[in-house]
């Protein structure tokens, strides 16, 4: 018994030893990366060359670049949405609870509080900002939130945490002044069979317990354009010969980095297979990809697998720490 409880000590360093090699062999030996963008720059992707960079009088993003990542939990940050949007978080996240015929923003039952609606720290600012960027504008398009790429559209994601169809309906309801404004992408089915899909300055997003069902009911009728989106489960959409999960429907899709990839970064030909067959196939149905639950912990690692995202195709880096990802 004592020799087995022997062998079992004089084992662990060689796991850590050889784990530790195949990290650094990972690192210097990876396999060659798919023809993607491998930067964080948002600019290359949403604004055209002869895109009109005029001055913006929201000082928020004054010379901020915008870039490929998502404000994971952006609520939990000690200032929400506006700390996001001034290291250039193209996307930020609300987890949102209805209570009271209210919704609450928090990540737990336990952290919610009337003063912290959706309204109050997402919403209504929204349509400050804008507002504020558009104060000097008297013809032509819209600006948005960012002033170095007016014409890039901000992703709101919005998790719902509790029943979906009664969240939904008041999720939509809420979301009125910045429809009544204009603000929201949009599809509808009036003009043609197809549908026709008209990208805004914000880009509405419903994941956690979002009904499929209630985002395919939208805009059909002119009382109800589809403005809440779907993020659709990326590790589905190989088996989605339905195509039930297009680009009318959801614009994003996501999976958890952890149960799709796992220790897969540690051999590179493995791991990258499997995050090239999702972005491929999203990418097939005009979905963007999403990896969330990345690690955080140690910095190269998370920096390393970062940049196999990106160089991957992968189209949002999920962040926690903003400061990391705007230097990244």
């Amino acid at each position: 018994m004592a020799q087995t409880r022997l062998r079992r000590r004089s084992a662990i360093p060689w796991v850590f030893a050889t784990a530790l090699f195949l990290s650094f062999w990972a690192i210097f030996f990876h396999a060659p990366a798919g023809e993607h963008s491998s930067d964080n720059n948002l600019l290359f992707y949403f604004a055209s060359a002869d895109s009109p960079l005029k001055a913006s009088s929201v000082p928020l993003t004054a010379g901020v670049v915008p870039k490929r990542f998502h404000s994971h939990n952006d609520y939990e940050q000690s200032i929400p949405l506006f700390k996001a949007l001034s290291y250039g978080a193209a996307s930020v996240e609300a987890d949102i609870y209805l209570v009271n015929d209210k919704l609450l923003v928090g990540h737990t039952e336990n952290e919610l509080s009337p003063n912290k609606t959706l309204a109050s720290l997402y919403l209504d600012p929204l349509v400050s900002l804008i507002r504020s960027a558009n104060v000097d504008r008297q013809t032509g398009s819209r600006r948005g939130v960012f002033e170095t790429a007016p014409f890039t559209p901000l992703h709101l994601l919005v998790d719902i945490k509790t029943d979906g169809p009664s969240t939904f309906a008041k999720l939509y309801s809420a979301l009125e002044p910045l429809r009544f404004m204009g603000y929201l992408s949009t599809w509808d089915s009036h003009m043609m069979s197809t549908g026709t899909y008209r990208p805004s300055l914000i880009t509405v997003i419903g994941t956690g317990n979002t009904p499929l069902e209630s985002v395919q009911a939208l805009g059909y009728d002119f009382n109800t354009p589809r403005d809440i989106f779907l993020d659709a489960p990326l590790s589905a959409l190989p088996q989605d010969h339905r195509n039930m999960f297009n680009a009318t429907i959801s614009p994003l899709a996501s999976v958890d980095f952890g149960s799709t990839v796992g220790l897969g970064w540690i051999a590179p030909a493995i791991g990258r297979k499997r995050i090239r067959r999702l972005v491929e196939v999203a990418h097939a149905k005009g979905i963007q990809a999403r990896f969330w639950n990345t690690p955080i912990t140690p910095t190269w690692v998370r920096k390393y697998i970062w940049q196999i995202l990106l160089d991957e195709g992968v189209d949002w880096l999920n962040v926690d720490d903003l400061p990391g990802a705007k230097d990244f």
